[in-house]
């Protein structure tokens, strides 16, 4: 979800202040390589990418795959058994294809689950080795997240799990198709993942049972001091198919309540009007052609948000 164009600038403002600073001060920016072409368009911070720009490239070799793999290890002191970084590799290299021209190398889009991966295998480590039994266990490569993400699932409570799904699906941001952008996280307020009063608490036990497994991760805004919370890669977005498979079926919802949202943040933002109260009679006959209603999302309605015009907790993507 785009921000507003008046706090973009003000973030470029804070970010160029910072880099002008005297004494210098260095900030490291991590960007995915499809956002990037909007980020150069600000002049003011392209500028500032001559000086220290690292481009991840779309394709790595396998010994720089092996160094991935083996040199954190090796600093932290620990050893892996024979043979069991060359099967890491070899999976990581399997795991998405590759044109024929770019045989024998791996794509970088890899390193994501290749970080949880390896972050399970340390996890289960035996006396300072790193086993071929663990990472059976944990899935390899292209299992691991998926596994972690499905057993956490289904440890929790029976009447849990659909909250659990919504949480999920309140906490991505649906791209438009046209543009060909991946889906993206969205980093909600706490408050907001809750319909009702009623259901704040076992929200924030649902929560913290996502955190406590890696699979969300909260943090505390700058401005509202509030509760934030989002989840934890945008790996889980791409290779979770039950995520996925929420999102299709969810998807025309999830589309109405972004233009809801977008709404409620203009009608905050003006005063009351005609046109706006028309929009509102439309979103509600919107809302009634919807699947899922108040029963799976609806909670607090749209149109009571414009109504009440009060400063609920917002999303922003991520």
């Amino acid at each position: 979800m785009a921000c507003p164009s008046t706090v973009q600038q003000a973030i470029i403002t804070h970010l160029t202040g910072l880099l002008e600073h005297s004494p210098p001060i260095s900030i490291i920016l991590t960007l995915r390589d499809d956002f990037y072409s909007h980020f150069v368009q600000q002049e003011a911070l392209a500028e500032w990418l001559k000086h220290g720009l690292v481009n991840i490239p779309p394709f790595l070799k396998r010994e720089e795959l092996t160094a991935i793999v083996r040199e954190p290890a090796r600093i932290l002191g620990l050893n892996f058994e024979p043979g069991l970084v060359e099967v890491i590799v070899k999976d990581a290299m399997e795991a998405v294809n590759v044109p024929e021209e770019r045989d024998g190398l791996g794509r970088s889009t890899i390193l994501p689950l290749l970080e949880f991966t390896l972050t399970q295998l340390w996890e289960r480590r035996e006396e300072g080795m790193l086993t071929h039994i663990a990472y059976e266990k944990i899935g390899g490569v292209t299992g691991s997240l998926v596994q972690w993400a499905t057993q956490t699932l289904r440890t929790l409570e029976v009447r849990q799990r659909p909250l659990a799904r919504r949480i999920f699906t309140d906490l991505v941001y649906l791209s438009d198709e046209s543009q060909r952008l991946p889906n993206s996280r969205k980093r909600c307020q706490l408050d907001a993942l809750c319909q009702a009063e009623n259901e704040r608490e076992e929200v924030g036990h649902v929560v913290r049972r996502l955190v406590e497994a890696r699979l969300l991760v909260t943090s505390h805004g700058f401005q509202s001091k509030a509760t934030e919370v989002e989840i934890i890669h945008d790996a889980l977005l791409q290779e979770w198919s039950e995520l996925k498979w929420w999102l299709e079926e969810d998807r025309r919802f999830l589309l109405w309540h972004q233009e809801c949202e977008r709404r409620v943040q203009a009608w905050r933002k003006s005063a009351p009007t005609d046109t706006m109260r028309r929009d509102k009679n439309n979103l509600s006959s919107r809302q009634a052609e919807s699947n899922r209603g108040k029963t799976s999302h609806g909670g607090e309605s749209c149109t009571k948000k414009l109504r009440d015009n009060e400063q609920k907790p917002n999303c922003t993507s991520k």
